[in-house]
């Protein structure tokens, strides 16, 4: 009996040793924490501190709208403690109230300071190979959205209880935007007017233009059918103001009366002629001009406005905005031209140029650059030494016009701006340059240019190369 006693005891003495150090350990893990235990008294609990819209209220608001503001989203949620965002998904927050299968997406995540903020869009589930696209809101309906209690923070706190609120974003059919701001200045390809609900072919007797672009009109099924475009290219007359308006008696195609007309005005500014020429100086032989237009033009008539003087044989190319031009051999060196574009070029819509626009310019001489320059020293050994000619340049006048010394064996390469005018020849070494050393180019004056004109003059230079890399 002493025995079994004794045995209790023992018993009894080791299980209060494996409670307390029990208890110890239950409260060491609570004080500083543990990788896959849950969190620690210090963590805040996780909770939703506000929503965009709140619950309860009725739009329009800053929201998603089937463009231009497609990429905002559809409503926003307001943590207070940043959000273990992979919990945050189309399993735990979801939303009720459109007629289409749909699926939540985070489409922004902001994070600041301690609080966290996620806006989502709805989107309609795409089939086989089709893309989801954001859903529009439909007028006068309610939406419910709900946040799952699985939601969790950083810190592993969750939700503990689902979130519910919910809204009313289109009270009413309404425009809510135009491809152009009111008062800009433009040339437009096209004019398009946003609605925040789908449309019907009986929008089209509400909606106009002043001067009329009417004819071009049409709904844009593209977008869901929620936009009225008008093809406004080669349509819009220079320096006029386009009224672009949405009439009292509009209506969805539901039969929604829209809330209020609307009208955005666009100024067309005046037709334009612009050109690339920025030496008219020294302008190279082998040079294309560039008469640029600000707005497409009729080709044929553009043709005919343009002339050259004195005369030579030219290449043109002409498209809806540029006529551009070089001479077949090259200008003359040193010599004088003017190229002329007479009132008679016209744009699409048949408006001409208010005066002539003409671009005198001055060719160079037949001359030669380099580089390296004369004098340079510590040249890479990897370095090329590369011509540029002010005019195209016979190829085969030059590999022997041009004397190195020490020579070096080498390939003559040489490449154009418009094609076939090789104004660039480039001395390639086959190795690498000799190190510490010091060439001499000789540029003889028998080098020509495709309308037989030799260099002005000959060129010598030197360089000096670094150690080998």
């Amino acid at each position: 009996m002493k025995t079994m006693r004794i045995q209790f005891n023992r018993v009894r003495l080791i299980g209060s040793l494996i409670l307390s150090f029990t208890f110890l350990f239950v409260v060491v893990s609570c004080q500083w924490g543990s990788t896959d235990a849950g969190p620690g008294p210090t963590a805040p609990s996780l909770k939703v501190t506000s929503t965009y819209p709140a619950n309860g209220t009725v739009g329009p608001f800053d929201l998603y709208t089937p463009r231009p503001d497609s990429v905002k989203p559809h409503f926003y949620v307001h943590f207070n403690t940043p959000v273990n965002a992979s919990t945050v998904n189309a399993t735990t927050v979801t939303c009720t109230g459109f007629s289409d299968p749909e699926s939540v997406k985070v489409v922004s995540h902001i994070q600041k300071g301690s609080e966290d903020v996620f806006g989502f869009q709805v989107m309609k589930k795409g089939g086989t190979g089709s893309p989801a696209v954001p859903l529009p809101y439909q007028i006068g309906a309610a939406y419910g959205v709900t946040i799952d209690s699985t939601v969790k923070s950083m810190r592993g706190a969750v939700l503990g209880r689902t979130y519910r609120f919910s809204f009313t974003p289109e009270p009413y059919f309404r425009v809510v935007g135009f491809s152009f701001h009111d008062g800009d200045t433009i040339i437009p390809r096209s004019v398009e007017i946003f609605f925040n609900s789908k449309i019907g072919q009986s929008i089209l007797a509400a909606v106009s233009t002043s001067p009329m672009l009417n004819d071009s009109m049409s709904i844009n099924s593209v977008d869901d059918s929620t936009s009225v475009v008008f093809d406004a290219y080669g349509r819009v007359t220079p320096s006029t103001t386009y009224s672009v308006s949405v009439a009292q008696n509009a209506t969805d195609g539901d039969g929604n009366l829209i809330n209020a007309a609307v009208e955005n005005s666009f100024f067309a500014p005046p037709l334009v002629v612009s050109h690339n020429q920025f030496s008219l100086t020294n302008a190279n032989l082998a040079t294309q001009i560039v008469f640029s237009f600000n707005y497409p033009m009729n080709v044929s008539s553009v043709n005919s406005a343009f002339s050259l003087s004195p005369s030579l044989p030219i290449t043109v190319s002409t498209g809806t905005n540029q006529l551009s031009f070089y001479a077949v051999n090259d200008f003359a060196p040193n010599s004088d031209y003017t190229a002329s574009m007479s009132a008679q070029a016209t744009t699409l819509s048949g408006s001409q140029l208010s005066s002539p626009v003409s671009l005198s310019f001055h060719t160079a001489s037949f001359g030669v650059s380099h580089q390296p320059g004369d004098g340079a020293r510590n040249v890479s050994t990897h370095d090329i030494i590369e011509f540029d000619f002010s005019g195209a340049v016979n190829t085969s006048t030059v590999a022997g016009a041009i004397t190195v010394s020490p020579p070096f064996a080498h390939q003559l390469k040489f490449s154009a701006d418009t094609p076939n005018k090789f104004i660039y020849a480039y001395y390639v070494p086959t190795n690498i340059l000799g190190s510490n050393t010091t060439y001499q180019v000789i540029i003889a004056n028998t080098i020509q240019s495709i309308g037989g004109y030799t260099l002005a003059q000959p060129d010598t230079f030197s360089f000096t190369t670094g150690y080998s890399e």
